[in-house]
This record gives C-alpha cells, structure tokens and sequence, in this order.
C-alpha cells in the first residue's frame, strides 16, 4: 500500500478529482443564477392584459354651466409588460378626460382623453365617446314638503307635528330642469297599524308637477325626520269605592292629596268619562291610616294612567255605640214631647170650661136685671 502512494501517477489522478470537483462546484452555482436571472427577465419582458375603472374628470366652468350626460366612471383596458400594468392598475395614477372648457350651450358629442398612462402601454378608453348636454347653470331654494300616509297610524292614535333637520333645500340644474321643479318632498313610509314615534332619515326628491322626479341636484340629498304618534289624554277627577273585608260597625272615608290623574286612550272613550272610580281595599284598616293604592284600567278601555299609584288616607269610624246614644235620645225626646203635649190639653180644657162658666154667670145676672126693670114698668 505504501508502494502505491510513492508512485507520480496517483497523485495525479488525485488531482485530476480534485480539480473536477472544484469545477463542477463552479459551474452549478453559474447555471442556476444564470436560469433565475433569465425567468425574471421572462417575467418582465411578458406581456399582460387589464382593465380597470376610473372617475371621469368633466372639464368645464361648473359656475356657470350645469352639464348632464356623461357617465361618473369610464373603463380603461391598459396592455403591456406584465409589471408595468400591474402596477398602473395598482396605483391608478392617471386620469381620464372629457375637455369641455371651449364647448358652447347645447348637446355636443365629445371624445375623451387621458393623461398619465406609461408610454410603453397600450389603452382603450371606453366608451370613447360621450353626449353631454350644457345649459346655463341656476340654484334655487325650496320648502321641504313632508308626505307619508296617515292612514297607516293605528285607529284612536293622535300625529303631533312633524319636525325636520332643516326646513329647505338647495336644487341646482340647468335653468330648464329648475323652472319644472314644482316642490321638493320627503316622502316617508310608516307601517300599517303603528303605534310609536316615526324617526327616519329619508331622501329627497325634486317633482314637476305631475309627480315625475326631475334630474337636478340637491343638497342635503337627505333630512331627518321626527313624526309624533301618541294617544290623546285627559285629566280626570278621582273617585273612591270600598273593597275588601269591613267592619260592619264601621264607617270609612277616604281621601287623598291626589285630586286627578291624566289618563290616555282612544279619543271615543275619553270622551264618556267624566271621573276615574278607584277601588281602595279598607281589609284591616282601623282609625286612620295611609296607603298606597294602584290604579286599575281594567275595563276602563283605558291604555294607561299618569301617576299609576296614589296615596289614599282611610278615616275608620265607628258606628255602634253612637246609634244606641242617639236612639235613647231620640226617645226621652219624644216622651217629653208626649208629656208637654198632654200638660197643654189639660190647660187648654180648664181655660175652655172657666170661659164658658164665666159667660154663664153674665148671661143670668143679664137676664135677672132685665126682669126687674120689666116689672117696675109694668107698675
């Protein structure tokens, strides 16, 4: 084994390996940079298709003219290498034109521009061409009319006034389009059958006069919209009725620093009511006492009542003892009235008889005297 390695031959043959090696090593690293570097050139130099939407910027003198007609946005099909539209679809830093600035007042078809777009890529700007139509530009104000069906509110609710953000609105058009504005509406929907507030936001519409919505701009485009939508109410005095277990030798008055309370419902039955009776359970109530009563609507037809609970003051007095005093009374009365009554007759006879007496003793003495003077004439 020693011999081998003593001879030149091996060691070249060893070196020839290495060098080999080392060369392969090389080359390997060359050739996958060289491959990475021509896909990437592939991928550059490829050519990609795009298409992408953009506002349409209208050029004109917008104070004095108002232009209709052309579309907000337009379609720009770009072609070229693939990163360049990759990135022009990404940053969109170009625009899209319709020159109007020389145009005079009527209808014109005009073709749009752009600026912006990378040499190096094909566009095609569609549609290509728009109509546009350019009259004298006006503003003017209008009241905000409010509109909504009445009828949808539930039967016996009231509708309170309707409040709004603002009470006008600003229309802008051609001076044609604003003269057939005949009023701007907010026209708001409500249910069927509802019974609480409306509270809306709602767009606004300018009409001609036969209802047809007329092509100008508004501002606000919307308002806010408040609607009430409540039940009627009436304050009605309060009446008390007894409830519950009572003494049957008492007597119960009720009371209370609550004189009337406001009552809601349906308009047919407030009108019927002239006072609330609320019933005040007197079960273990003695002397005076003070409690707290609710108030029932049932069977009233009534929705609610404003306070529902008041504070009753019940006075208990009792009636027993006072009627047995009251009766004795009542006979000594008439026993001495009895008395008094027969002390009067016996008065009244003896008067009668000492009258009679008296007259009959004058009508004899009378007729005595007569007598005698009758016989001395007869002498």
């Amino acid at each position: 084994m020693n011999n081998l390695f003593n001879r030149p031959w091996v060691y070249k043959v060893i070196s020839l390996i290495f060098a080999l090696g080392l060369f392969a090593y090389v080359n390997v690293g060359r050739l996958s940079t060289t491959r990475g570097s021509t896909e990437n050139n592939q991928q550059v130099l490829a050519t990609k298709k795009a298409s992408v939407k953009v506002p349409l910027e209208v050029q004109s003198d917008t104070n004095r003219y108002f232009i209709t007609g052309y579309p907000e946005k337009v379609t720009v099909h770009l072609e070229g290498p693939s990163a360049l539209v990759t990135t022009t679809v990404n940053t969109q830093n170009f625009k899209v034109i319709a020159d109007l600035r020389n145009l005079s007042v009527g209808k014109h078809v005009v073709k749009l521009t752009q600026q912006g777009i990378n040499k190096e890529l094909a566009y095609r700007i569609a549609p290509k061409y728009i109509t546009v139509d350019i009259q004298p530009k006006q503003t003017r104000k209008f009241p905000i009319q409010l509109q909504f069906n009445q009828e949808s509110v539930a039967e016996g609710y009231k509708i309170g006034t309707a409040r709004l953000s603002q009470e006008t609105v600003t229309a802008t058009g051609s001076r044609t389009d604003i003269s057939k504005v005949s009023q701007v509406i907010a026209n708001v929907s409500v249910s069927k059958g509802r019974k609480t507030d409306v509270d809306q936001e709602v767009l606004l519409q300018a009409v001609d006069s036969a209802g047809k919505i007329v092509n100008v701009l508004l501002d606000p485009q919307t308002v806010h919209v408040n609607i009430p939508i409540y039940l009627p109410s009436k304050n009605v005095a309060l009446d008390f009725s007894q409830t519950g277990t009572a003494d049957k030798t008492a007597h119960y008055d009720f009371s209370s620093d609550s004189k009337t309370v406001k009552v809601y419902g349906v308009q047919s039955v407030l009108d019927k009511l002239k006072k609330l009776t609320v019933p005040v359970d007197v079960t273990g109530a003695t002397g005076t006492i003070n409690r707290t009563v609710k108030i029932n609507l049932k069977d009233t037809g009534l929705d609610s009542v404003d306070p529902n609970s008041i504070q009753v003051i019940i006075k208990v007095t009792k009636t027993g003892s006072s009627d047995t005093s009251d009766s004795q009374q009542s006979s000594a009365s008439t026993a001495g009235s009895q008395s008094t009554s027969q002390q009067s007759a016996t008065s009244d006879a003896q008067s009668t008889a000492s009258s009679s007496s008296t007259k009959s003793s004058s009508s004899s003495s009378s007729s005595t005297q007569q007598s005698s003077q009758d016989s001395s004439d007869d002498q």
